[in-house]
């Protein structure tokens, strides 16, 4: 066994370490946690959760393709659902205050065919999302270290599974949590060595020839396809 694998090994066990000491007192707080959390954890929660490890892929993709209004785009286009919620969410809660999902909210003002519609749609959308997260997943440690993409995928999708039938939700929260401020402070410390080593002028530079600044009608209207999707 390589060293690659051993700090993946050691990457996950820590992750297992944080959920598997979270501990749930009832049936209903292995579902959920309501009210219990502050605004902060919750925010990181979205934030880890929303964006996941493919935002190492998306954002360069489409910045390929579509140049700088397309990174715009993307990065409105992954927002916007946060700030509907930050709008919307305490009036959904204020008509159903036992609720814990969207599809009850539908089931109760729309009926059961619309509940079950919505339920379909967001079992399609995540099993989208599992499969970019898990190519995602891939490609990002296939580069970075000399092991299989498929088996650290696999081990991945094992830990997170022991984990969550240990913890439930509230270990998925913790992990979350834990992701959403290495994100953050990996991101920071990133873009504090590019400037101290480089200088803001050629991160300009950068940005200006990788199209950040690009105004051509294809660029547009792919930023508004992907905002609109």
């Amino acid at each position: 066994m390589n060293t690659d694998y051993l700090i993946i090994f050691f990457v996950l066990i820590i992750f297992l370490l944080l959920a598997t000491r979270v501990s749930v007192s009832s049936n209903k707080d292995f579902f959920v946690l309501t009210k219990s959390q502050n605004t902060m954890t919750l925010s990181l929660s979205f934030f880890a959760s929303g964006m996941g490890i493919w935002i190492l892929t998306s954002p360069a993709e489409v910045g390929w393709y579509g140049l700088g209004p397309d990174v715009y785009g993307y990065a409105l286009s992954a927002a916007t659902p946060f700030v509907v919620l930050y709008f919307l969410g305490p009036k959904i809660s204020s008509i159903i205050p036992k609720g814990t999902t969207l599809a009850e909210f539908i089931a109760l003002k729309y009926g059961r065919s619309a509940q079950i519609i919505t339920s379909i749609v967001a079992t399609i959308y995540m099993g989208a999302f599992l499969v970019a997260e898990f190519a995602s997943i891939s490609l990002f440690v296939e580069t970075l270290f000399s092991v299989s993409g498929l088996l650290v995928s696999i081990l991945v999708g094992f830990t997170t599974l022991v984990y969550l039938f240990r913890g439930g939700f509230k270990a998925s929260l913790r992990t979350d949590v834990f992701q959403g401020i290495a994100i953050v402070i990996i991101l920071l410390l990133l873009l504090g060595f590019w400037l101290i080593d480089s200088g803001s002028e050629q991160l300009m530079e950068f940005a200006i020839s990788g199209g950040m600044t690009s105004s051509s009608s294809f660029s547009i209207k792919s930023a508004l396809a992907v905002i609109l999707a």
